[in-house]
């Protein structure tokens, strides 16, 4: 994988208070998922991540691990190629190790949620940042709810978050105007585990290729 296209969501869900029966309004899922994802200051998870774009039915599977920090810190390690995301807080680095590059570029201030990263980073809001649906069809154990961005920046179409019936997120899926499907799936998650900011530090390795992309 080059890069995140769009960069990936993943939202930390813990348990909440949903009833078994009876599946809750778009609208009240959203809340409910936005209240819980407000009290999540740091997380780690094991992903599997799988990309299709949209021209070709090939998709791509890959593994790895992830730390996020509130605000706009995370880091994304693929196991196999050992390529990684960073966010330091300031700046973003997709370190290709393979092609010995690095490309740069800057975390977008305010609030807007112009790609799906940032609300992972602690910006938007669910109920006001998005248009929220019911899938059609749900899963047989959990939620899936269906999300368009309002703002006309975002570098996503819609975006899909799929959490178990306590609000555990399980997965989400993200599709770009070019129909190309990013799919992530969650498993080991821990909340609230006290990451460090040096967790979240980076400095480009001896002679790679720098690019600052704008």
């Amino acid at each position: 994988m080059r890069r995140f296209a769009p960069i990936a969501l993943a939202v930390a869900f813990g348990a909440s208070s949903f009833a078994q029966s009876g599946a809750p309004s778009a609208s009240s899922l959203a809340a409910r998922l936005q209240q819980r994802y407000n009290t999540i200051h740091d997380f780690t998870a094991s992903f599997t991540h799988v990309e299709q774009d949209g021209f070709r039915p090939q998709k791509t599977t890959e593994t790895g691990q992830v730390k996020i920090k509130k605000p706009a810190r995370m880091r994304w390690t693929y196991g196999g190629s050992k390529n990684e995301m960073i966010a330091d807080g300031t700046l973003v680095y997709w370190c290709d190790r393979a092609n010995r590059s690095v490309d740069e570029s800057v975390i977008p201030t305010g609030s807007d949620v112009s790609t799906a990263i940032l609300f992972l980073a602690g910006k938007g809001d669910l109920v006001k940042d998005f248009h929220a649906t019911l899938a059609p069809v749900q899963p047989a154990s959990g939620w899936r709810l269906d999300l368009v961005p309002t703002s006309t920046h975002a570098e996503f179409t819609s975006l899909s978050l799929m959490v178990d019936r306590d609000l555990k997120l399980t997965g989400f899926e993200a599709v770009d105007a070019q129909g190309a499907t990013q799919t992530f799936t969650f498993t080991n998650l821990k909340e609230n585990v006290g990451l460090p900011d040096s967790d979240f530090s980076f400095s480009p390795p001896h002679n790679f290729d720098v690019h600052f992309i704008k």
